[in-house]
């Protein structure tokens, strides 16, 4: 018999009967046999094993592949053997067949066979290695090894095409990996008790680690390797070992150890050049270590060595294992990305480019490559680009145009014209097709020939600014009557021709003539469409003009053709009462006024003047509209202007009197309508404020004078209201900021002496470390917690990170924030906001840890990480690795490079913008104090106010290292700041849910505590997403109890007797409080 195909298999249904299927072809042609050996599988598998051959037989499972594929050996008759596994399909047989019947089998002893390991579900994903498979099946032929058993073959050897499909590996079976994990992990760990030494070992149990996304494990693994590897063997042999190099790299790379990566994977290519994998891991370290340029050359040096695969020297190593070779489409997309930024082999980035075909990729290098194709007007390209990989796809279509649309901006008028010519012959976008015509129309300055009909299709108002182009071509089209130019803009909404009108603002230098001309015609104003045009586009004329004399016409025209339009909209009620908040907008609430104004300006010029007034009031847009009509009554506004203060002076008496009289209710009704018929001033804002302190409503009173003196500026008695204010809420420092203001503008002796009085009052309180818990009630209102105002500017750009980085003194971060999120979504913005709102003078770093979120928390890291390069650096896991017992803690710790590490979770922020300087400079200036921390209030999802201190009285102290090392005592996790000492935690660490009980301990070891009670509390968010608060009382009892048993066996590995006692009277009690309080 020529050939054995021998298969040994346990469990193997899933892909089975499409392995032996696939060897149908070979067994019909040759003459062969298939022996396969069950080892307890309790699936289908004999019995789809049994449907190609009677040669099934049982042995059991002994922990060794080797014994295990030597009985299969036992069994075989013929002169070759096939070894092949049930999750193993033959994809092209014939490779085989031709090898027997050519006789070429003659020459050799081995064949090997490329395995290709498919590592997701959708096939997308795999590495290729070279293995022996076919043998020639004489008395010395065996297999050796418990594990990853390897065959005894000799030479000759020649190397088939032959390519097995392997599903063995495919991560996302969750449960097909851990059995094999534990498997492997556990035969591998037998056999190294009894062969310390083993180099191959060590390698294969690094690699389970790996597979099972154990990376701190997976590196103690292959470093012991790696070290014996270099004690037993010279330099000369160390190229025998290119797959300890390979592992080294990639989990030194998991491990977020750039540099170290970097360094390993050249000391390997300096002993053996062409290794996929090692230029790969190279190229990603160097891009990590902001290397940009080596990181490019590295990717180029990969991806030709991916185009030549099969005269590499990892194809023919075959102790290597190809694993980012189905990773070359990602070094597409970074050799497009550096290539973009260092302006380098920006041509040979464009033929990459084209090369991309998976979606996520795509949408990545969008951006870059449109700029690249524009700097070296590679049009064309764009133009095929386009058509050949992003229109059937409806969202990256739009986000390519949009990407195109906002870089061409920067292009001069040849440019242009290139770009608008090519896209002219776009077909695969007909409006984007029609813009770019009429565009080339417009930049050649050529006839207009184009009828109105060619809009007929197009809905503007689904189109974004840019197609402004055009509703500009539309205006100066002579050769369109103007009635169909107002039906066509009538059908698109007032919001959509501002963004139009923005558009072509910025573009077009004759815009104001454009709008001008059309205003002017002379067209009836029936329909109340084209008079809600005339209206926008007067609008439009004045803030682009510089209004004089000479151009008031304009304004007369807006004004006319707006009053028409409101009396047209509207009933006489609503005008007549002047019910503006029934109205759409605040400009027709002002057109409200005007109309009003113009009612009675020939017979009441005080109410006129009062009507235009509430006009600019409600509508400051139109400020030099209302300037220019009150111009043209500028004597007669004198006089009532003089009227006006006088009736304001009695009015402020009045309430004044009515203060003094301690009749608080009527001066306020006096102030409300004072407001209704004059706009509020510094001293009304006052008499509000006073009233409210009167009150003892200090908050209140604090928020109408800061908004007093935000609207009308510096004045002497809104600042000492106000610093009075502060100095009752017992925020003393702001007291006496504001104090000291008031005392700067002060004229009057008594003025200066009445704020000498309360510096000094307050003088007693100026202590670094005075007790500010209570600050916390100005952020809540109606029992409800007010984010700090600043988190709004942060979100909406008004803060950049050259605002924050300008005002530190260093490069190198002092601290390290570390923050681990999971399904955070909607929380997560406030930490950030609150760690980017850190007013200190040092440097500080933002590593946050998404642990495969759910939901779009890593979305929402990745859109701040892009705006705070230099600040955050974000870790995005693809499987959560807190449900394995691995701690995100220890990667975010492993990268902190600050001499600090502050912690807070990524549903839990701080609320006071000096906490870091605080803590930190406590630290730096105590060396005997290890950690810091404070208070917190707790809130639940909705913002609403739970608790107003999380910790109990007695925790809001200092405490020993002793105190510390027991527990006696208790830290919150989002406040701790320590030193960055822990530089390998301990094993136990891993085992615990609550560990900032187990850090606080660890942390005693090194120093002190620290309780501040000079910083406002923080947040301390609960809800039923969280972790820890999302469990009854006995869950977390229980997780309590464990903790103290963990900490129990670190001290007592530690020999640390009396600590370790300790703990385990703690445990001994929690156990029985838990059996007497739950079972």
């Amino acid at each position: 018999m020529l050939l054995t195909i021998g298969m040994m298999v346990k469990n193997e249904g899933k892909h089975l009967e499409e392995c032996l299927e696939a060897l149908s072809l070979i067994r019909e042609a040759l003459d062969s046999e298939l022996i396969i050996i069950d080892t307890g599988s309790d699936d289908n598998t004999v019995e789809i094993a049994k449907k190609f051959t009677e040669n099934v037989y049982f042995h059991e499972w002994n922990e060794h592949f080797s014994e295990m594929r030597n009985k299969v050996i036992s069994y075989s008759k013929g002169d070759w053997y096939f070894s092949l596994d049930g999750d193993e399909i033959v994809s092209n047989p014939e490779t085989i067949i031709n090898f027997f019947k050519s006789g070429k089998y003659k020459k050799y002893k081995t064949a090997f066979v490329t395995q290709k390991n498919y590592t997701d579900e959708k096939n997308e994903n795999f590495t290729k290695i070279l293995v022996p498979r076919l043998f020639e099946n004489d008395e010395d032929f065996h297999f050796e090894g418990a594990v990853h058993n390897q065959p005894q073959f000799k030479k000759p050897i020649y190397g088939l095409s032959t390519v097995l499909d392997h599903y063995g590996y495919i991560s996302s079976d969750k449960e097909l990996m851990e059995k094999k994990f534990q498997r492997t992990a556990t035969i591998l760990k037998r056999e190294l008790e009894k062969d310390p030494e083993n180099i191959y070992y060590w390698y294969q149990l690094s690699r389970s680690y790996a597979m099972h996304g154990d990376n701190v494990e997976a590196l103690d693994a292959i470093l012991k390797a790696y070290n014996i590897m270099k004690d037993k063997n010279k330099n000369s042999k160390l190229k025998n070992y290119m797959n300890i190099y390979t592992q080294l790299a990639k989990i030194y790379m998991r491990n977020n150890r750039y540099g170290k990566a970097e360094e390993i994977s050249k000391e390997a290519l300096n002993i053996r050049k062409g290794y996929i994998d090692l230029n790969y891991y190279l190229a990603g370290a160097r891009l990590n270590l902001n290397k940009n340029e080596k990181s490019l050359d590295s990717f180029k040096k990969y991806i030709k060595l991916v185009e030549n695969y099969e005269h590499t020297e990892s194809k023919k190593d075959i102790r290597v294992d190809d694993e980012t070779i189905s990773s070359i489409e990602i070094a597409y997309k970074y050799v497009l990305i550096l290539a973009n930024n260092l302006n380098k082999d920006q041509q040979y980035a464009i033929k990459k480019g084209f090369l991309i075909e998976k979606e996520k990729h795509l949408v990545e290098i969008l951006t870059p490559f449109i700029e690249i194709c524009l700097n070296n007007k590679e049009y064309l390209s764009l133009k095929t680009f386009f058509e050949k990989k992003v229109s059937h796809i409806s969202h990256l279509k739009y986000k390519f145009i949009q990407i195109l649309e906002s870089k061409r901006m920067t292009l001069d008028t040849d440019e242009e014209k290139e770009l608008s010519e090519v896209l002219s012959n776009l077909k695969d976008d007909v409006d984007y097709f029609l813009l770019n015509r009429i565009r080339l129309r417009l930049l050649r300055e050529e006839k207009f020939d184009l009828s109105s009909n060619i809009f007929d299709n197009i809905d503007f108002n689904k189109k974004p600014n840019y197609f402004g182009d055009m509703i500009y071509y539309l205006l100066i089209n002579n050769n369109l009557n103007d009635e169909d130019k107002f039906e066509i803009l009538t059908s698109i909404s007032e919001k959509n021709i501002n963004g139009f009108i923005e558009f072509l603002n910025k573009k077009y230098d004759n815009l104001k003539d454009v709008l001008l001309i059309f205003i002017n015609n002379n067209i009836e104003m029936k329909d109340i469409a084209k008079i809600r045009i005339k209206k926008m586009f007067g609008r439009y004329l004045i803030a682009l003009t510089d209004i004089t004399k000479d151009t008031n016409y304009i304004i007369d025209k807006y004004l006319e053709v707006g009053t028409r339009y409101i009396t047209r909209v509207y009933n006489k009620e609503i005008i007549e009462d002047e019910l503006i908040y029934e109205l759409k907008s605040k400009e027709e609430a002002f057109l409200l006024y005007i109309y009003k104004a113009f009612a009675v300006k020939d017979n009441n010029l005080k109410a006129y003047i009062k009507y235009l007034r509430k006009a600019i009031d409600i509508y400051p847009l139109m400020k030099k509209v209302v300037e220019t009509l009150l111009l043209e009554v500028k004597e007669e506004q004198d006089k009532v202007n003089e009227e006006l203060e006088a009736e304001k002076d009695k009015f402020k008496a009045n309430i004044e009197e009515l203060i003094n009289q301690g009749k608080l209710n009527e001066a306020e009704n006096l102030i409300e309508e004072y407001q209704n018929i004059f706009k509020s001033d510094d001293e009304i804002y006052s008499m509000l404020g006073v009233i409210e302190i009167i009150k003892e409503n200090f908050e209140r009173a604090r928020s109408i004078l800061d908004r007093g003196l935000r609207k009308t500026g510096n004045n002497f008695d809104l600042l000492f209201n106000l610093g009075y204010s502060y100095e009752q809420l017992n925020e003393y420092q702001k007291a006496n900021e504001t104090y000291l203001k008031a005392k700067e503008i002060a004229k009057l002796e008594e003025q200066k002496n009445e704020i000498e009085e309360s510096l000094a009052r307050i003088k007693k309180y100026d202590n670094k470390d005075n007790d500010r818990s209570d600050e916390i009630n100005k952020f809540i209102y109606n029992n409800k917690l007010k984010k700090p105002k600043i988190f709004k500017k942060i979100e909406n750009g008004n803060i950049t990170e050259d605002d924050i980085i300008k005002n530190w003194d260093d490069d190198y971060p002092l601290v390290s924030i570390n923050c681990i999120a999971y399904n955070h979504e909607n929380f997560i913005k406030d930490s950030l906001n609150s760690f980017l709102m850190q007013k200190t003078s040092f440097p500080f770093e933002i590593i946050v840890h998404d642990d495969a979120s759910k939901d779009n928390t890593a979305e929402i890291i990745k859109e701040y990480e892009e705006r705070f390069p230099n600040i955050i650096k974000g870790i995005y896991q693809e499987e959560n690795i807190y449900s394995k017992n691995q701690k995100p803690f220890r990667i975010t710790n492993s990268m902190s490079n600050g001499k600090y590490i502050a912690l807070c979770d990524g549903d839990d922020f701080w609320l006071d913008q000096n906490k870091l300087k605080k803590q930190i400079g406590f630290l730096e200036k105590n060396n005997d104090y290890a950690l810091s921390g404070l208070d917190a209030v707790i809130i639940d999802s909705k913002y609403n106010i739970i608790k107003n201190s999380k910790l109990d009285n007695k925790f809001k102290r200092n405490y020993s290292k002793e105190e510390m090392r027991n527990n006696n005592g208790y830290s919150l996790t989002m406040n701790m700041v320590f030193r960055n000492i822990l530089d390998k935690l301990p094993q136990e660490y891993d085992l615990v849910q609550n560990e900032d009980r187990f850090l606080f301990s660890l942390l005693g070891n090194y120093g002190k505590y620290k309780f501040h009670k000079n910083i406002i509390p923080s947040v301390y968010m609960v809800h039923n997403k969280s972790v820890w608060s999302s469990q009854n009382l006995e869950k977390k009892s229980i997780s309590e109890m464990n903790t103290w048993f963990q900490l129990y066996k670190y001290y007592k590995r530690k020999d640390k007797l009396k600590i370790s006692n300790n703990y385990w009277k703690t445990f001994v009690n929690a156990v029985l409080k838990i059996n007497k309080r739950f079972y």
